[in-house]
């Protein structure tokens, strides 16, 4: 409900159980339909490797559709706009899943309707994510005070990491048990029913009407403002810089996995557990970490760690083996919960509450949409090209061409941490 004057704390605190509530299920919701499965569904697919990364950096890349959640959240509120792009971005879940039937009715002459359904899919399923969570920042802060912020950004962050955590358990017994693509369509379908669910405790979010007054507020008004102001611009170019990371490292893990080491969708989604339950520990003590470090100095600790999980790949061995996969996984957990818990407190501190709207929005479509796009770009040309080199050393293997990727992005992670570093502090340190 949207009240004309400021939130109660009863209200504040029943809209922060909402919240809580929302992240629990999303959790599931996520985990169920979310980039590993899709990514685990592609490979099944047979789909090329510049396709398995594209899905990894939709996320990011869906921030184009943000402005329509601008629009809607003008006329309804920050929360009803959630839960109405919440049940859309259910729905368009499907035409992932619809790419398994297709597979069974044609494998060969399919194809390319497989990965236009899958890209396409991926594209309005984060999409209308980022539509729906345009004005989230805001809306923390509008139920939420000094006092509790940080606490429910960690807290609810950390639950939605612990739930996709036992989820994945979940649905890792399963593909252990039923090593089957139908097993992935299932985890879809399963997915979207959880979305659905999902998105009622977010229409019960109360909220005052200043959020619906901020999305009212044209974009373009404030621009000549934000691009005077130094500190923001450091912040976007920061934000892209932890994104470009993020789509390097964390959203690429699974190739090495699949194809470098040929280890099965079990053990990979065993492998995506330890990076969420990474992202759960860390979320969870995510309070007295920003009090310890400040925000700037949690950021480009995160960007280090996305960082070393190159030089970790290039200098993997040939064989298999758990305990090396498992640092890298954890690093990878552990720097994004971080990362996205640190860009979000950093916001708020950095930006004038008048200004966070629209600063949301730019930042969104540039560290989001632009970087997402040249991340799609970038990955596809680093891993063509890696296909034509030769690994030097050793003896021939498959993970050579994924040594030679981490190699090629060493250059643009190191560029990422001084982007991160020029960071202004915000007086917390």
């Amino acid at each position: 409900m949207i009240y004309s004057t400021p939130l109660t704390k009863e209200q504040m605190a029943r809209s922060q159980r909402n919240v809580c509530y929302y992240t629990a299920i999303n959790g599931v919701s996520y985990m169920c339909l979310g980039d590993t499965v899709v990514s685990l569904l592609a490979v099944r697919l047979g789909m090329p490797d510049w396709v398995v990364s594209a899905l990894g950096a939709m996320i990011y890349f869906g921030y184009a559709l943000l402005p329509l959640g601008k629009r809607i959240c003008s006329r309804v509120g920050a929360a009803k706009t959630q839960s109405y792009c919440w049940v859309a971005r259910n729905i368009v879940a499907l035409l992932v899943a619809s790419c398994v039937i297709w597979h069974q009715l044609d494998p060969v002459g399919n194809r390319v309707l497989n990965i236009v359904c899958i890209l396409l899919g991926s594209f309005l399923f984060y999409g209308f994510r980022s539509a729906g969570v345009v004005m989230s920042v805001p809306l923390i802060g509008n139920i939420t005070d000094e006092s509790s912020r940080s606490k429910l950004l960690g807290f609810s962050n950390g639950l939605f990491y612990l739930t996709a955590s036992v989820s994945l358990v979940v649905i890792n017994l399963l593909m252990w048990r039923y090593d089957s693509i139908w097993m992935l369509f299932a985890s879809i379908l399963f997915g979207s029913l959880c979305g659905f669910t999902a998105s009622h405790f977010l229409a019960r979010i109360d909220e005052t009407d200043a959020v619906k007054k901020h999305a009212s507020t044209p974009f373009f008004r404030d621009l000549k403002e934000i691009v005077r102001n130094d500190a923001i611009r450091r912040m976007v170019f920061a934000r892209s810089a932890l994104n470009l990371c993020a789509m390097m490292t964390l959203t690429m893990y699974v190739l090495p996995l699949k194809r470098g080491y040929g280890v099965p969708d079990s053990l990979a989604l065993l492998f995506t557990l330890i990076v969420y339950i990474g992202k759960s520990i860390t979320g969870l003590t995510f309070a007295p970490i920003i009090k310890w470090l400040g925000a700037k100095r949690a950021l480009m600790t995160c960007c280090l760690l996305y960082a070393s999980a190159a030089p970790l790949w290039i200098i993997a061995p040939n064989d298999y083996h758990f305990v090396y996969v498992l640092i890298i996984c954890i690093i990878l957990g552990a720097s994004d919960a971080v990362s996205e818990n640190g860009k979000g407190l950093y916001l708020l501190q950095c930006v004038p509450e008048r200004l966070q709207t629209s600063v949301s929005v730019l930042v969104s479509l540039v560290d989001g949409a632009l970087m997402g796009l040249f991340a799609i770009a970038l990955n596809a040309i680093l891993l063509k090209a890696s296909e034509r080199m030769n690994w030097p050393f050793g003896a021939d293997s498959p993970m050579d061409k994924y040594r030679l990727y981490n190699l090629l992005a060493l250059p643009f992670l190191t560029l990422a941490f001084w982007c991160v570093a020029r960071l202004k502090n915000t007086g917390n340190k």
